[in-house]
C-alpha cells in the first residue's frame, strides 16, 4: 500500500493511509481519519 491512498466506506472517503505493509504481511495498516481534518481541507479547496 502506497501513503496517501484513500480509505473508502460505502463510497465515502474515510481514512488516508500513513502506512502500509505488502499485502498478507498480518499486519495492519495505519490510516488518518480526514473527518478530523475536514474544515482545513475545505479551506484548501476554497482557496482554488
Amino acid at each position: 500500500m502506497d501513503s496517501g491512498s484513500p480509505l473508502v466506506a460505502d463510497g465515502v472517503q474515510i481514512g488516508i493511509a500513513i502506512r502500509g505493509t505488502p499485502c498478507a504481511v498480518g499486519k495492519p495498516d495505519l490510516y488518518t481519519r480526514v473527518f478530523r481534518y475536514r474544515n482545513w481541507i475545505n479551506k484548501q479547496i476554497k482557496g482554488f
